[in-house]
């Protein structure tokens, strides 16, 4: 610490221990303040300022005299505790600016000097932790930068995607189906024997026995071959439903994020048609990239 300020704390409570009011110098409170106001003068010079800063408040506690007070910003200030200093002026500097020995006058000057070192040391903080975060940053950390940010964007499209190509997925399923329902492979003994109806022939259903059991036969087909037919259409509608939300899913998920699931110049196209023949039910898709 330097000489001149603690001689000037040295004289400080010097003056303060004079300026007691004569009428309390020997009461019991008054006595126990002054004995810790020597005690704080020897922490000062011993350059414990934390200490001289305790004995001061509790002599101020025993005896509220400012000057207490004034010391506790000597202390602090000396300390580096220019936080504390502030404070204290914060609470007693109106009070100190009213004595009516004026012994505070240079309080002013005092706590100029104290913003300007705490702000100075304030930036000098502020300075080291983004050097500290920029290095950080530089080491490979994760950099997350201020203002709109939007931590659960790539989730959102994965999962766009997930359900989009699951879409096709069932779409391409679905009209693999009904291809297969319609082209009558699943039944081409009852498909066989309808051609050989409705040819005109004769015979068609004869292994079958005498003319009940052939009709019976004949309604067993028939059913079978609407069912065969419902199963077509359902798969059919169902594929390409799902197939064109699949497609619009990724289109928009693709247009949201950039990336272009399909060719980014524009001219890609996902294109499906049903077809109905004579011998069934069934669609074509084309994907272009």
């Amino acid at each position: 610490m330097k000489t001149s300020q603690k001689t000037k704390f040295i004289s400080l409570c010097l003056a303060g221990a004079l300026m007691l009011p004569a009428g309390t110098v020997f009461a019991d409170d008054a006595a126990d303040a002054a004995v810790f106001y020597q005690q704080a003068s020897e922490a000062y010079q011993a350059e414990d300022y934390g200490r001289a800063d305790e004995l001061l408040a509790r002599a101020f506690a025993l005896d509220p005299d400012l000057i207490y007070q004034y010391n506790r910003v000597l202390a602090n200030q000396a300390n580096g505790d220019l936080k504390a200093a502030l404070d204290i002026l914060d609470t007693y500097q109106e009070q100190m600016a009213a004595d009516p020995e004026a012994r505070f006058t240079d309080v002013p000057a005092i706590r100029a000097s104290l913003e300007e070192a705490y702000a100075k040391a304030e930036a000098k903080r502020e300075a080291a932790a983004l050097a500290a975060a920029e290095k950080k940053n530089a080491n490979g950390a994760e950099v997350t930068p201020p203002g709109d940010t939007y931590p659960d964007d790539e989730d959102e499209f994965s999962t766009s995607r997930v359900l989009g190509w699951s879409l096709v997925g069932v779409g391409v399923a679905g009209l693999g189906a009904a291809a297969l329902f319609g082209s009558k492979v699943l039944i081409s003994d009852v498909d066989d024997r309808f051609a050989c109806e409705n040819a005109g022939k004769s015979g068609c259903y004869a292994e079958f026995g005498d003319d009940a059991a052939q009709d019976r036969q004949f309604e067993e087909d028939q059913n079978t071959w609407d069912t065969q037919n419902t199963l077509t259409w359902v798969s059919l509608g169902v594929g390409a439903a799902a197939l064109i939300g699949g497609g619009v899913v990724l289109y928009l998920d693709s247009q949201y994020t950039g990336e272009g699931v399909f060719a980014s110049s524009g001219d890609s196209n996902l294109e499906w048609a049903p077809y109905v023949s004579a011998d069934g039910a069934g669609g074509t898709f084309k994907l272009s990239f």
